[in-house]
């Protein structure tokens, strides 16, 4: 899968998300913004559900399951899931 259409899925995760998020709060639709990590918007809910949601939405799209926790040390997973354009990067690593 392309990049772009990681990121695509990327922000539709990202906006249910928000739908959970009071209004001051909203993550932005930024390849850049920062989700985790040091200065990361997103609290252990808001991943769990986009982490979910973006495998439900991979496997609408691709027929296949994904898991895109492969690693269960946290490090890896802030900087597997730091930014948007990371997120994309790893499902067309993942999609392969």
């Amino acid at each position: 899968m392309e990049t772009q259409i990681g990121l695509s899925l990327v922000y539709e995760a990202l906006r249910r998300v928000n739908q959970i998020r009071p209004p001051e709060a909203q993550i932005p639709e930024d390849p850049d913004v920062v989700l985790l990590g040091d200065k990361g918007l997103l609290d252990s809910m808001a991943v769990t559900v986009l982490i979910v949601t973006l495998e439900n939405l991979l496997r609408e799209k691709t027929g296949q399951e994904v898991s895109l926790l492969q690693e269960a040390d946290f490090e890896v997973l802030t900087e597997q899931f730091r930014t948007p354009r990371v997120i994309a990067e790893l499902i067309a690593g993942s999609t392969h």
